[in-house]
């Protein structure tokens, strides 16, 4: 009822799309948060992959696109001794207000039939379980996006930078060669130059 991204910005949440939390102890985390949300992202992408969603794109630090529209997203946090990755799919949903109508897009509307909630949510949650205990394939997966070697422009919070990436640290950090400096950053909001 009131999804939220990155930044408190909004997230369109309605019905008809789904929206997971999966909950852990810090104890049973073996690697930074950063990589939580990478592994979110991963569980998603495979089930897409498994409905036949083609053009799928891992745009860091929290979105799937499937094409250039956002399908997904992903956004880890931690409240007292625990971690919570949050995951929205656009699953079910005909219509975008206006001004997210051209950037968002759904399974719906790329498959043109309806998808199983409870399927989708199994797949994505025993996949990202199995990802949490395998980091290596966590890794493999960020050092696969597309944009490695690309130049790119990222914003933060504070600050902004441009140069091309070299990849991702064993945290999931991003590496950036600035042509002067390498810097790591942990997230961002990331734009393709070239």
């Amino acid at each position: 009822t009131a999804g939220r991204g990155r930044f408190k910005r909004e997230w369109h949440s309605p019905e008809g799309g789904l929206y997971i939390s999966i909950c852990l102890r810090a104890s049973q985390c073996r690697f930074p948060l950063t990589l939580l949300s990478v592994a979110g992202a991963a569980a998603l992408e495979h089930y897409l992959q498994s409905m036949s969603i083609e053009n799928l794109c891992y745009r860091w630090p929290n979105d799937i696109l499937a094409g250039q529209l956002k399908i997904g997203g992903i956004l880890s946090e931690t409240a007292g001794d625990k971690v919570i990755t949050g995951i929205g799919i656009n699953l079910n949903i005909a219509d975008f207000p206006s001004h997210i109508k051209d950037t968002a897009t759904s399974v719906l509307a790329r498959r043109g039939v309806r998808s199983d909630p409870c399927q989708c949510t199994a797949s994505i949650v025993n996949h990202y379980l199995h990802l949490k205990d395998n980091p290596s394939l966590i890794i493999d997966y960020l050092n696969n996006t597309p944009f490695i070697g690309r130049e790119i422009n990222v914003r933060t919070i504070d600050s902004q930078h441009r140069g091309r990436v070299k990849g991702f640290d064993s945290s999931g950090l991003l590496i950036l060669d600035t042509g002067e400096e390498e810097i790591k950053i942990n997230e961002g909001d990331l734009e393709i130059l070239r």
